[in-house]
């Protein structure tokens, strides 16, 4: 897996294995554990990794097997590493992953979402989004909403799942304990949204298609008057707020930046090298 460590703060790469693609190794510490040791098969590639709290871990993104085992690009491995054999939801992908990227997100109540291009699941009908129940079975109770194909949504902490409507390319949000019943009241609108994020207490970040971050209040829908954030236009490709007050934005060109979360100002003294590589996915570390 190829990575970049920029000033030390943000690794930033594309999250992709790929059979006989030899790339330079980083050192980890502490070190890995033995397992798991995945076998993907056809040039997999792995675009998105969530952990349950039991310490699995779901995979998704462009794979047919794993460890020998039939897999059509979703899967869970056990705390331990192995496959779980017993959980395979067996999406019907209708488009390869760098068209549309394929996430997996669990949600707070236990359920899984499932993002990407797809127009089944196990077997029954789901376009871009579905939610599975924790054996990987569809939930069939759930109230489909008509979602943006590859953006996964995210939860807030009093029931409400905040997505991008796959229609307009808005901000909406439904209820994700009630099986999906949507608030009427509720929209942003405006802007064509590609990546959304939330701070765990009061505020979502958007970019739009051509990189523009936004802020929006999730009580209300609205947008921060406070934000002033403006940045050269970019084709997005990442987005990422740190527990630090930090909001990256990365592009498809290499190009990242760096915001304030609070009013959107450009950080003072902190510049990272353009790369010449593919940005897929960003993640900071501890320090």
């Amino acid at each position: 897996m190829s990575s970049m460590h920029i000033h030390g703060r943000i690794c930033a790469g594309l999250l992709a294995v790929f059979l006989g693609y030899h790339t330079t190794a980083i050192a980890q510490v502490p070190a890995p554990l033995p397992a798991p040791h995945l076998h993907l098969t056809e040039a997999g590639e792995i675009r998105s990794l969530a952990v349950q709290p039991d310490g699995s871990l779901l995979l998704a993104g462009a794979f047919s097997a794993i460890d020998g085992v039939a897999r059509n690009g979703l899967a869970r491995l056990l705390p331990d590493g192995t496959l779980d054999a017993d959980w395979n939801p067996q999406p019907g992908w209708i488009a390869p992953v760098f068209d549309w990227p394929r996430r997996v997100t669990p949600a707070p109540d236990g359920g899984i979402f499932v993002t990407g291009e797809f127009d089944s699941m196990g077997g029954q009908p789901a376009s871009c989004m579905a939610r599975l129940l924790p054996d990987g079975a569809l939930d069939t109770q759930w109230s489909a909403v008509s979602a943006r194909c590859g953006v996964a949504p995210v939860f807030d902490a009093d029931g409400w799942m905040y997505y991008v409507d796959g229609i307009d390319s808005s901000l909406r949000r439904v209820r994700a304990d009630t099986g999906g019943v949507a608030d009427p009241s509720w929209s942003f609108g405006g802007h064509a949204f590609t990546h959304l994020v939330y701070d765990g207490a009061a505020y979502l970040y958007a970019l739009d298609h051509l990189g523009q971050p936004f802020k929006i209040a999730a009580a209300t829908g609205l947008s921060d008057p406070q934000w002033a954030a403006s940045i050269s236009p970019m084709v997005p490709a990442a987005l990422l707020l740190d527990g630090a007050g930090a909001l990256y934005i990365g592009s498809e060109d290499g190009r990242i930046v760096k915001l304030s979360a609070g009013d959107g100002s450009a950080t003072a003294a902190w510049s990272a090298t353009e790369t010449p590589w593919l940005i897929r996915d960003f993640a900071t570390d501890a320090s």
